[in-house]
C-alpha cells in the first residue's frame, strides 16, 4: 500500500514539473506577454529631508516673503538649486519656494539603470505619451538611464534617431525635470568661474540649464569625460560630437522632455 501511495505522489510531482512558464500557442511556440512600456520608465525625483525647522521663502533670501513653515524631518522634493546655496523645493502640500541649502539632507546619487529599452519600446513609449513638437525633432532625456534620446518625425510618427550616453546633474544639483522648448541661445564654448568648469557646443534648455559637451577647462581641454552617471551641476553633458549635433542641427522650439 505504501509503495502505491509513493508511486502516485511521484507521478503528481513529475506532472507539475513540466508545466510551461510561458503562454504557449497551438503550435507549441511561446507567446510573449505584452508589457506596458509606461511601467518601464520612472521619474527621477530627488527627495530631501529637512535637518531643522525653516520657513519656505519666495526668493533666495531670508528677508523675502515667508510662504510656509516647515518642520525638521519633513520630506520635500528638490526641483533645482542655486550654486548649492539655495534650493527650490516642493513640499508635501504642493507649495513651492526656496530654502537654504544647509537645512537639507540630500541623498547620494542613485546607480544608473542599465536596463535599456529597445528602439521599439522607446518609440512606443513616446507614442503612448502623445508628445508633440513644433519641429520635426523631439528630445527625451531619461535621467534614470542617463540617456538623451533624439527622435525625428517620419510619416507622422516619432522614430528614434540616436540614443546618447549622458551625464545629468548630481542629486545636490539636479537637472530640472519637465517639458521645455529648446531655446535659440547657443554657442561654441563657455566657462563658469563659479563651478571651475566649461564645455563646448552648448544649447540652452531653460535658464542656466544647457546641453553641452563633457566638462572642459578654460583652454577647452577635457577636464572630466564622465558619462553614464550623474556628474554635472545641473546641465546635461554629452560626447563632443553629439553636443555639436544638437547645437548645429536641432532647431529652436523643439520639445525637450526631461524625466
Amino acid at each position: 500500500m505504501k509503495q502505491k501511495v509513493l508511486f502516485i505522489l511521484l507521478a503528481i510531482v513529475l506532472s507539475f514539473s513540466f508545466i510551461p512558464i510561458q503562454n504557449a500557442s497551438a503550435t507549441g511556440q511561446s507567446t510573449p506577454i505584452k508589457v506596458d512600456v509606461r511601467t518601464l520608465v520612472k521619474p527621477s525625483i530627488v527627495t530631501a529631508t529637512l535637518k531643522g525647522n525653516s520657513y519656505l521663502y519666495s526668493s533666495q533670501s531670508t528677508r523675502s516673503k515667508k510662504l510656509q513653515y516647515l518642520k525638521k524631518g519633513e520630506k520635500v522634493e528638490v526641483i533645482k538649486d542655486k550654486a548649492y546655496r539655495w534650493y527650490y523645493i516642493k513640499t508635501s502640500k504642493g507649495k513651492v519656494g526656496w530654502i537654504p541649502g544647509q537645512l537639507l539632507s540630500i541623498p547620494k546619487d542613485p546607480p544608473t539603470n542599465t536596463q535599456r529599452l529597445s528602439k521599439e519600446q522607446m518609440e512606443e513609449f513616446i507614442k503612448v505619451k502623445g508628445f508633440q513638437s513644433k519641429t520635426n525633432y523631439l528630445i527625451w532625456v531619461d535621467i534614470d538611464r542617463q540617456l538623451t534620446n533624439i527622435f525625428v518625425k517620419q510619416n507622422g510618427r516619432w522614430v528614434l534617431q540616436k540614443s546618447i550616453l549622458s551625464a545629468t546633474g548630481k542629486n545636490v544639483s539636479p537637472t530640472i525635470r519637465g517639458i521645455f522648448l529648446l531655446k535659440r541661445d547657443r554657442g561654441t564654448s563657455f566657462y563658469s568661474n563659479t563651478f571651475k568648469s566649461g564645455g563646448r557646443y552648448w544649447t540652452r534648455i531653460e535658464g542656466s540649464y544647457l546641453f553641452h559637451s563633457i566638462s572642459t577647462d578654460k583652454n577647452l581641454r577635457v577636464k572630466d569625460n564622465t558619462l553614464g552617471k550623474r556628474a554635472s551641476s545641473g546641465c546635461i553633458r554629452l560626447p563632443i560630437n553629439d553636443a555639436y549635433y544638437i547645437y548645429k542641427y536641432i532647431p529652436a522650439n523643439t520639445t525637450v522632455w526631461i524625466n
